[in-house]
């Protein structure tokens, strides 16, 4: 039985459903299209162009920093950054085959590996962002280095070759095969990028004021210069937009848009390398002799005429280069003692400690498994680590605030020497103490007194007791008024970071409180129980002794284009006249007096005309125990004074009783070094007085073969006199040397006939601890010359002694060798 068709009114039912069907799927396209070309344009058009497009960000040069010189300090050198970019992966989506022999997931691992293995970046970071699919480019590595680069690149242009081979074997076989091992990774898959890398080519060298990078994809200025002047030397990124093909490679160069990147400005500094390099000279030997100062050492070397800052040091220091290593060994202790504080006081185990390489370097790899697991252990140890690198970052010349101490007299002085309050010729008595109330009796530093003396003795004495009486007659108004002048209520404007205003009320007395407590206005006057910063106190004495001129401190010379062009040149800023220059040359001769017969004697440096004021500052507040009582010592010195070019302050830190912790004992000598180092480099020549006939020396005149009798006259020509050893009439040997530098009057030994001076070397003695005539005569049995320095042998006393000696104790030395023993005092030198 035939089957029969649809009849007619069942086609046009069908008709009339395949009419009606295909105007809901059209009007699905329709709305579909509408939906994401209109409503969801922005999305598609954005997730297109990732897929189309690779766009690469160009970093600028970083500026250089330099110092005075145009060293470099701070340099940017070429490297490269590798980008990975996570969507050019082989799977099926991308490929013309659908039969792959390495999973995709396999390929990112193989990729992780690889920029673990070459560039050394964590893997799970590196593996995490290759699983970024739906991203095209992400930063793997900053920084690299053209060889580690190379290395990567030779292995992806092997990966390459063979990529490009399997394609074309692919393809030839109408898109069937699998791609070989060798091809896991192409050239669609990392890119390389030119970039920088941020070196500081002197290591720790005046780390603080350079400070450092931190490390990102767009690294910025953490610290110091590199913080304070980002915008200058920073530049301006630029970029690449490339059009990419459906392998991921790129079109020709007609489809790219190029931004050129702007290179940083350039930074000149103040600093001045050989100046800095005296400083910190001078604080590794403070710090080494002072290992108890929990708080470090600092020290700024100032132009007195132009606020340039020749050198700024604080140690503990750190490497820009490797700025999170803490190497300290005193720091990392202190490290440990706080860890234990703390431990102890949540009543956590203080015998489960991390490992030493934790304190230096950080990281939970350096953590046992027990400590890493402990969350609240965790955040002591971040919070710990957070404050020792904070701590060993900051410009504490310019950051942190200390209580000046008796340097802060010769504010208190000048201040009523302008105000006519006291003259030249006042006089005051100290009996030991004073009472400033019913209640409370003030001691100075000198229990038994001082008794009379005149305005510049007391300063010469650092006596309390003149004090208080000086700012009585001053009056709290008046004081406070200078406290303002002089800008101690105020930054002073140094460009660095971190600078802040003093607090009234909790860093700097209100005026309220010197008028309504006598106690507090009396303490004020030699430097107690308040703060200030130390570029604020070396600001205010540049100023006392430069004719009244208070002027910026500041660290930046020049500004430089990138083309080397000067964009910028910071020139001396005088804020005001803040004390006349009659005044100032008497503060200048009164300061001179403290370093030549006052508690600054430590500080003499032969030649020169050094003037200056020493300084202890309690840190422990009145009626603490003896064993916790904590000191700062510091020492303010000006040279010459009678044309003052430089200013050096030393501050040693958070010392405890039991130390040697006056500003006359410990800071003065330092200072003196660095006077003795600093001055004939910028020029400043020695002339010396009859008083310092021991100080100067000779050059040894040549008097092999000469006679006796010529040898005799040309050792006295010299300035030298001599004795002899041997028989006959004709010079075969002399000590010292030809050309040797010693002291004038020092003794040569002329060898005649056949007698010459032994080969044997001498072992140098252990000086350090003996007294000056002591000294001399254990050189002199040994045949070793005394160069002296530290105080003025015309101010020795009974407990001068030697501090220093170079060479060192047991070095073998020839016959006739120059050994230099610094002397310093005890007694006579107290400021507290």
């Amino acid at each position: 039985m035939p089957i029969k068709g649809p009849g007619k009114e069942m086609q046009r039912r069908m008709a009339a459903l395949a009419a009606v069907a295909c105007t809901i799927g059209f009007s699905a396209v329709v709305v579909r299209l509408l939906w994401m070309q209109v409503y969801q344009y922005d999305y598609y058009n954005t997730k297109a162009n990732s897929l189309q497009t690779r766009d690469t960000i160009l970093q600028p040069k970083r500026g250089t920093i330099y110092d005075s010189n145009m060293t470099e300090l701070a340099v940017s050198a070429s490297t490269e950054r590798v980008e990975i970019y996570p969507n050019m992966f082989l799977s099926s989506d991308n490929t013309n085959t659908k039969v792959l022999k390495i999973p995709v997931e396999e390929q990112q691992e193989r990729v992780a590996q690889l920029l673990s293995d070459v560039l050394g970046v964590d893997y799970n970071t590196a593996l995490q962002k290759a699983q970024m699919t739906d991203k095209h480019g992400l930063s793997i590595a900053f920084g690299v280095e053209k060889e580690v680069a190379d290395q990567l690149r030779a292995k992806m242009t092997e990966a390459k070759k063979a990529y490009d081979e399997d394609t074309k074997r692919i393809r030839a076989n109408d898109g069937q095969g699998t791609y070989s091992d060798e091809a896991f990774i192409y050239s669609g898959i990392l890119g390389f990028v030119d970039d920088y890398r941020r070196y500081y080519p002197m290591g720790s060298f005046a780390s603080q004021v350079i400070g450092f990078m931190n490390e990102s994809e767009n690294p910025t200025g953490q610290s110091g210069i590199e913080l304070q002047y980002e915008s200058e030397l920073a530049g301006s990124s630029g970029r690449v937009v490339r059009a990419a093909n459906s392998a991921g490679g790129n079109l020709p160069v007609e489809a790219e848009q190029y931004v050129p990147a702007q290179d940083g400005n350039s930074i000149v500094l103040t600093i001045d390398s050989t100046i800095q390099e005296m400083l910190e000279k001078q604080l590794e030997t403070a710090l080494a002799d002072n290992p108890q100062a929990r708080g470090g050492v600092s020290g700024i070397v100032m132009d007195v005429k132009t606020g340039d800052i020749l050198a700024l040091a604080e140690l503990p220091d750190f490497d820009p280069n490797t700025p999170r290593i803490i190497n300290n060994e005193q720091q990392i202790a202190t490290m440990k003692s706080d860890l234990v504080e703390t431990l102890t006081e949540k009543g956590m185990d203080t015998n489960n400690l991390p490992s030493d390489e934790w304190f230096k370097s950080g990281g939970v790899n350096n953590l046992s498994e027990s400590i890493a697991n402990n969350e609240e252990y965790i955040s002591i140890l971040d919070d710990l680590r957070v404050t020792a690198l904070n701590d060993m970052w900051k410009i504490k010349p310019v950051t942190d605030m200390y209580e000046p101490g008796s340097v802060f007299k010769l504010l208190t002085v000048a201040s009523a020497y302008e105000e006519q309050a006291v003259g030249s010729n006042s006089t005051f008595f100290c009996g030991g103490s004073l009472r400033v109330d019913s209640e409370t009796v003030i001691n100075c530093h000198k229990r038994g007194g001082h008794g009379q003396q005149t305005l510049t003795q007391a300063l010469m004495n650092s006596c309390n007791v003149a004090m208080m009486q000086i700012v009585s007659q001053l009056g709290a108004d008046s004081f406070y008024e200078y406290f303002d002048a002089f800008g101690l209520l105020n930054r002073t404007g140094i460009d660095l970071p971190g600078e802040r205003d003093s607090i009234e009320g909790i860093d700097m007395h209100t005026l309220e409180s010197l008028q309504k407590t006598k106690s507090t206005l009396m303490t004020a006057s030699f430097g107690q129980r308040f703060k200030v910063s130390p570029i604020q106190m070396l600001s205010t004495v540049c100023a006392i002794v430069d004719d009244g001129k208070l002027k910026t401190p500041h660290v930046v010379k020049e500004i430089l284009n990138a083309d080397g062009t000067v964009k910028q040149s910071i020139e001396t800023e005088v804020k005001r006249q803040v004390i006349s220059a009659d005044t100032s040359a008497y503060m200048r001769e009164a300061m001179e007096k403290v370093v030549s017969e006052g508690t600054g004697q430590n500080a003499y440096v032969a030649g020169y005309r050094i003037g200056g004021k020493t300084a202890t500052s309690e840190l422990s507040l009145p009626g603490t125990p003896t064993e916790d009582q904590r000191f700062t010592a510091s020492f303010i010195g000006v040279a010459p004074m009678d044309d003052p070019q430089i200013a050096v302050l030393v501050i040693i830190s958070d010392l405890p009783y039991e130390a040697t912790h006056g500003g006359g004992a410990i800071a003065a000598p330092v200072v003196g070094r660095v006077m003795n180092d600093v001055l004939p480099y910028i020029g400043v020549e020695p002339v010396y007085d009859e008083t310092e006939a021991d100080r100067r020396e000779v050059s040894t005149p040549r008097i092999i073969d000469m006679t006796k009798d010529e040898a005799a006259a040309a050792a006295e020509s010299a300035g030298l006199t001599y004795r002899f050893l041997g028989e006959g009439d004709t010079v075969s040997d002399q000590v010292p040397s030809a050309g040797q530098k010693v002291p004038v009057d020092s003794q040569m030994i002329i060898y005649l006939g056949d007698r010459t001076k032994t080969t044997e070397p001498v072992t140098v003695p252990n000086l350090v601890g003996r007294a000056p005539e002591e000294v001399e005569a254990v050189l002199k049995n040994n045949n070793l010359y005394l160069r002296r320095t530290g105080v003025a042998s015309s101010k020795y006393n009974w407990q001068t002694t030697a501090i220093k000696q170079n060479p060192a104790a047991g070095t073998k030395v020839s016959v006739g060798t120059v050994i230099e023993v610094e002397f310093s005092n005890t007694e006579g030198v107290n400021d507290r």
